[in-house]
C-alpha cells in the first residue's frame, strides 16, 4: 500500500511541475504558441496546423490579429552538418528575422517578410498601430 500511495504522490509531483513557459497560449480564436522543440516556440491554429513553425521569438495579438517575428531554424546555411551545439551557437549569433501577420478572423497569413515589407502590409491591411513588436527582444527568452 505504501508503494501504491508513494507512486502517487510521486506522478502527482512530476505531472504537476511542468514549466508554465512549455504551456500552450491561447492566442484567440483557436490559434494558440506552443513549444515544438527544445528550445523553439511556433503557432498552430485550431487544427493543430503550423502557422508559423518558428523559431517565433516575440508576438502580439489583439482581437483580430497576430503579428510575429520568426527565426527559422534553416535560414542558417551554415548549420548544415554541424553537431547540434555548433548549430546553435550559429543560429543565435544570426540576425536574420523575418515577420508574419495572420487574420485570426478569417485565417488569411501574411509573410514571410522582412521589415520594410512588413511594414507596408501592416499598413494596407489596418493592423493597428498599437500593436506592436519589440525591439529589443531576446531569441532565447519566452
Amino acid at each position: 500500500m505504501s508503494r501504491y500511495c508513494f507512486t502517487i504522490i510521486f506522478l502527482s509531483i512530476l505531472f504537476g511541475c511542468v514549466n508554465p513557459a512549455h504551456r500552450p497560449k491561447d492566442l484567440g480564436n483557436g490559434y494558440q504558441l506552443i513549444l515544438n522543440g527544445v528550445d523553439d516556440r511556433g503557432i498552430v491554429d485550431d487544427r493543430e496546423i503550423f502557422a508559423i513553425y518558428g523559431h517565433v521569438v516575440d508576438y502580439r495579438f489583439d482581437s483580430v490579429y497576430i503579428i510575429a517575428i520568426e527565426r527559422p531554424r534553416d535560414s542558417v546555411p551554415e548549420c548544415d552538418g554541424l553537431p547540434w551545439q555548433e548549430q546553435n551557437k550559429i543560429f543565435y549569433a544570426s540576425s536574420f528575422k523575418q515577420y508574419w501577420i495572420i487574420n485570426k478572423i478569417n485565417g488569411q497569413k501574411w509573410g514571410p517578410y522582412n521589415y520594410q515589407k512588413y511594414l507596408l502590409r501592416r499598413r494596407e491591411i489596418g493592423v493597428p498601430e498599437d500593436l506592436k513588436l519589440s525591439t529589443n527582444y531576446n531569441s532565447r527568452s519566452y
